[in-house]
This record gives structure tokens, C-alpha cells and sequence, in this order.
């Protein structure tokens, strides 16, 4: 295909616009065709080289910057912006198609960020070309939307992407690309439930650690290549730093030749716990958990926190083992490693038990968007349609004991959490959602639960 050298390009985009302002309805469909065609064709730098895919740290080259963007909004409208419009400014690229779901679930979130962040922060939609989706069928999607959810899209999309594409490889979606204030690089993850602080800390020029996800070495999430080599050992097993550009791996085991190979590749030490732990866990959500006060990590915050780092773990046997047999190896290495085990118990427990009054009728929701939020910040936050038991594995942290939900889990609510919740006192955070409707009322009460305990 045919390249146009970068200095070329605004200048034939002035006269485009020109020509459609001046013209009839031809002009204006020639073009807007026009317009598309150069976005598509791939730009030539400076040097006359190729768009070459950013590695960590780069700077984003001085002719992408001078490139326009054609920007597609839901009605069916454009905008055409200059890319160094955005120069100085966080940038967060966001890939999508209209065929993921889950990347449009978190529009919701990605224009609440772009509104409370806009000064300092650029969200762009990115929608490329090898998806196939056009005007017609993102109306047609979004008019679904509408519908089922009474939601609508705000921010605009780059439609038939090639450029940045290119510059940040990806093969999944969602797929997200950080730039910092300098026009660097930070990196390209699968989406991240840290959203919010990432987006601070980079605005504050502060350093953040992405983990590569980019180009995905394991998309069908099988077993991969040990770490350890297991020449000559009858056992062996780690726990390491998760892998850049590996997804999650299935919770199986594999043979080969009699010997026994197991990975719980870039899992949350929670998952690993659910497995290794799977009885005592089953059935049981984060609001549900107590936790020894006796545990080195301490309260239930610095619990949630721990529970939720990342690890690659691995574990090799000379041997045809079964699957009760591979888990207990497991639950072993955890108890081993972490010092921690997971027991069911059923005793008189200190418990909140939910009453929900009149009031909550102001905020419950019959339809919407699902606000996808993983922990509560210190900031303003509105929850969109959110479920209670979802609502509660996020509070779950800043309260001191569990909390019994006597089957109100089927309501959903939208609610304004003020600025520094998280940080008030307990009674204050009771006294706040008994306003709302929500009432945690304590109790002592014989219950089953799961109890997080040092391994002894």
C-alpha cells in the first residue's frame, strides 16, 4: 500500500475539511472517505522508516504526534483533533471492539475517569482496523445498550486503527497502553483494576510498574515451559514474580511420560487459595472471611491486599499423581511458603447482619451499567447499579467482622460515596449507609465461616 510522508498529511487534512464545508452531501461523503484512507494507509517518520512497535520507557515518535485523529462518535458524528492536542497530558488508549463485551463494560468507568481526571488525562477509545466494526454497526450495538441498560456512550473512538496499532502490539482485548506526561511508553496491560491510582501517580509524574501484557504468550491459557528445570529431580516446586505476556493458567494438571506437571501461572495468592483451600472456600465471598488477628499481615485491610498480589507458581513430581493428590501438594507449599491455612469453622462469631430499610427505595436501580470496580478509594466514588454483595466484598476491608446478608442479594443500587469514606471511623461509615437505607446492625451469632489462620 501506498505511504504518505507525515508533513503531508495536515496539510491534505485542512483542505479536506475545507472541501467538505464548502461542498454539498458528494463533497461531504468523498470526504470523509478521504479522511479515513489517510488514517489507514500507514505513516512514514521523519526518516522515512516504518512505525516501529514502542518498547518500554520510548518516546512516541515526533511524527505521530503531528498526526490528526478522526474521532467517531455514537450518533454517527466525527471530530477531527491534532494528537499533540494531548501533548502533556496523560494518556490511556483503551482497545476495544463491538464483538467484547467485557471492554464495553468498562466504558462506564473510562468516562468517569476522563471526566474527574480530563484536565490532566486523555482517555482514547481505539478500535482497529483488523476488528472490521463500522459507523453502522457501533450505532447498532450501542442501540442494544440503550435499551438493556438505559446506558450511553460519551466518548468518542478511533475507528480502522493501524497506527497505534502498531506502535503498541496487542493481540487481545482489552487491551490498554499507558503514556506518561512526556510522551513515554509506561506500558500495555490486559486492563487493570487500578485504574484510578495509576492515573494519580502518573499524573503526579510518579513511576508505576506495569507488567507487560501486551502480546499474549499463552492465549489459550495452557501449560507453558517450566521455570525450573527438572532434569534428574523427583520433585520440585516455586513460587515466583508473575510473567509479562502470560495470561492466567488453567487450574489443571499435565503428564508426560508418568511425571506430573502443575501450574497456577500469574494467579492472586486468592485464587491460589480457592484452590488449594477449595472446600473450606466454596461458596464463600470476601464479606464472609475472618481472619486470626494472630496473621502477620494484621487487619482485614492489609488481608485484602495481600490476597490479591500476583504469583507464578509451579510444581513438578516424578510421579502420576491425581487431582486430590496435586492439591494437597499445593495446599502444602502454600502453608509452607505463606504460613497461612484456611479452616472452616462454625462458632459464635462478632457479625454485622444487613437490614435494609425504606430509605435504600432512593437508591436501588432497575436497570444500568454494572459499575466495574474492584476496592473503594479515597476519593468521591459513584457506584452505577451495583449489586449488594459486590457492594460489601468492597466495604469488606474497612470493617471489623463479617457480615450476614440474609438474602438481599438480588438488589442493585446506585450510591455517591463521599470523599474520604474509606477513611472514616467505623461508626461514622455505619452511620452514613443507615442513612442510605443500609443497616449493619451488630450481632453475635453461631455461623459458618471461613477461618484465614497461621499454618502451624
Amino acid at each position: 500500500m501506498m505511504k504518505i510522508h507525515i508533513k503531508y498529511i495536515s496539510k491534505l487534512w485542512s483542505y479536506l475539511q475545507k472541501l467538505m464545508r464548502s461542498g454539498g452531501e458528494g463533497f461531504l461523503l468523498v470526504g470523509k472517505m478521504m479522511m479515513v484512507i489517510l488514517l489507514v494507509m500507514g505513516v512514514k517518520e521523519g526518516k522515512g522508516q516504518e512505525i516501529k512497535p514502542l518498547k518500554k520507557g520510548e518516546y512516541i515518535p515526533e511524527a505521530i504526534w503531528e498526526m490528526p485523529l478522526l474521532l467517531q462518535n455514537l450518533n454517527g458524528g466525527t471530530k477531527t483533533i491534532k494528537f499533540n492536542e494531548l501533548k502533556g497530558k496523560v494518556i490511556l488508549f483503551d482497545f476495544w471492539a463491538t464483538s467484547c463485551k467485557s471492554c464495553i463494560e468498562g466504558f462506564p468507568k473510562m468516562q468517569e475517569l476522563n471526566r474527574k481526571y480530563g484536565k490532566d488525562l486523555a482517555v482514547i477509545l481505539v478500535n482497529s482496523k483488523r476488528n472490521k466494526d463500522s459507523p453502522r454497526r457501533l450505532k447498532a450495538v450501542f442501540d442494544n445498550y440503550k435499551k438493556a441498560y438505559n446506558y450511553e456512550l460519551e466518548l468518542p473512538s478511533l475507528l480502522d486503527d493501524t497506527v497505534f496499532t502498531s506502535l503498541f502490539p496487542h493481540n487481545g482485548i482489552p487491551t490498554h497502553a499507558w503514556v506518561d506526561r512526556e510522551g513515554r511508553l509506561v506500558g500495555v496491560d490486559k486492563g487493570n483494576d487500578d485504574l484510578e491510582k495509576r492515573i494519580r501517580r502518573l499524573i503526579a509524574s510518579e513511576q508505576v510498574d506495569i507488567l507487560d501484557m501486551g502480546v499474549i504468550i499463552n492465549a489459550d491459557r495452557n501449560y507453558n515451559p517450566a521455570l525450573v528445570d527438572t532434569v534428574g529431580k523427583l520433585s520440585t516446586s516455586i513460587f515466583a514474580k508473575p510473567l509479562p505476556n502470560f495470561l492466567p493458567t488453567q487450574q489443571y494438571a499435565y503428564y508426560n511420560n508418568g511425571h506430573t506437571h502443575f501450574q497456577l501461572g500469574n494467579h492472586p495468592l486468592i485464587s491460589i487459595l480457592q484452590y488449594a483451600f477449595s472446600k473450606e472456600l466454596m461458596g464463600f465471598s470476601f464479606y464472609q472471611y475472618v481472619f486470626d488477628k494472630d496473621l502477620k499481615q494484621g487487619d482485614k485491610f492489609k488481608m485484602s491486599q495481600v490476597l490479591k498480589k500476583i504469583y507464578w507458581y509451579e510444581m513438578y513430581r516424578a510421579d502420576s499423581l491425581g487431582s486430590e493428590q496435586v492439591r494437597e501438594l499445593v495446599r502444602a507449599d502454600v502453608m509452607r511458603y505463606f504460613q497461612l491455612e484456611v479452616i472452616r469453622k462454625q462458632a459464635l462469631q462478632d457479625a454485622y447482619e444487613l437490614t435494609i430499610s425504606p430509605a435504600f427505595s432512593k437508591m436501588e436501580s432497575k436497570e444500568g451499567m454494572l459499575s466495574k470496580v474492584e476496592e473503594l478509594d479515597e476519593d468521591e466514588m459513584q457506584l452505577n447499579h451495583i449489586a449488594i454483595p459486590h457492594f460489601f466484598n468492597l466495604l469488606s476491608p474497612y470493617l471489623d467482622r463479617p457480615v450476614i446478608l440474609k438474602g438481599e442479594n438480588s438488589k442493585t443500587f446506585n450510591l455517591m460515596l463521599p470523599k474520604g469514606f474509606i477513611n472514616f471511623s467505623l461508626p461514622h461509615k455505619l452511620s452514613f449507609l443507615a442513612c442510605k437505607g443500609l443497616h449493619l446492625e451488630p450481632v453475635k451469632k453461631i455461623m459458618e465461616y471461613p477461618y484465614f489462620k497461621k499454618s502451624s
